[in-house]
């Protein structure tokens, strides 16, 4: 599971994204990940047009939280 990647805005657009994103999921591999997930807040149009280039589909699954008091 992936959350929060942030490349600084000096940085977007060089590769450092993807090239972050690329070794996580060979990192996850190696130790026996079978399948990669990520997660975007639905109106960062700029991460999920990012994503999408990279070829990750949406999915129907929601995220959930609780906040205990």
């Amino acid at each position: 599971m992936i959350e929060d990647m942030i490349v600084i805005s000096d940085y977007r657009g060089k590769g450092v994204g993807r090239i972050l994103l690329n070794q996580a999921i060979e990192w996850a591999k190696r130790n026996g990940a079978l399948r990669h997930q990520l997660l975007a807040d639905k109106t960062n149009r700029d991460a999920l047009e990012f994503y999408d280039k990279l070829g990750w589909e949406k999915t129907r699954m929601i995220c959930l939280r609780k906040f205990d008091n």
